[in-house]
């Protein structure tokens, strides 16, 4: 790994095998500590307010408060925090939700250790990480936006994003895409952050955010 300086990592994880492996796989790095794992983001909460630390990997689906909610009180209360989200890989339009979430990485749940060295080299160094196929599942929901959606989206998409969307549906890859918009990755990773943001002042994704909220998906 290239990061210099010690990481000290929260897992926030309800499903106790999946911690365990999150767990294993950041001490496979010397220069990583687990402080603590917890099963809900409440105590998860106290814990980081009151101890140094670097990093959350973070639950999408938790009980009580969800990883949504959490990831932004995290933010306003330590901004240089860095956090990745494990969102799952089912219920798409439960995924749309996610959006709202105030973090540094969103990874799904099949996170490896090959994938998470690379993200917290981007995201120690100031950029920002997105699983393709996450914004595949995302990108395919702009197809069945409600008409005032879609027309919103028309109207605030510049022509790169667009492009953007219509290449990452096609299966594209990050490295062609950039190639294809003569930009670098990093680029890239801020032309979707500005997509997300725009997609979440939609009707459809504050529905999402609700739903999620409700544990209604």
């Amino acid at each position: 790994m290239e990061i210099a300086k010690d990481i000290n990592v929260v897992i926030v994880e309800d499903y106790n095998l999946t911690r365990t492996v999150e767990r294993y796989m950041c001490q496979r790095f010397k220069n990583i500590k687990v402080g603590a794992d917890f099963d809900n983001a409440e105590d998860a909460l106290a814990y980081i307010a009151k101890n140094k630390v670097d990093m959350v990997l973070l639950d999408m689906w938790l009980p009580k408060m969800n990883g949504i909610e959490a990831s932004n009180i995290l933010k306003r209360v330590n901004p240089e925090l860095k956090i990745i989200m494990v969102v799952p890989n089912l219920h798409e339009q439960g995924l749309l939700g996610s959006i709202f979430a105030n973090v540094d990485a969103f990874a799904l749940n099949d996170l490896d250790i090959h994938h998470f060295e690379k993200i917290m080299n981007i995201i120690f160094n100031g950029g920002y990480w997105f699983d393709f196929r996450f914004l595949h599942m995302i990108f395919k929901l702009v197809s069945i936006l409600p008409k005032t959606d879609y027309y919103y989206l028309k109207e605030v998409l510049t022509p790169v994003e667009l492009n953007v969307i219509s290449l990452v549906l096609q299966g594209v890859s990050k490295e062609d895409i950039a190639v294809s918009l003569n930009i670098g990755v990093m680029d890239l990773y801020v032309y979707i952050n500005s997509i997300l943001k725009k997609l979440a002042k939609t009707d459809m994704a504050e529905q999402m955010l609700r739903c999620v909220k409700y544990d209604m998906v």
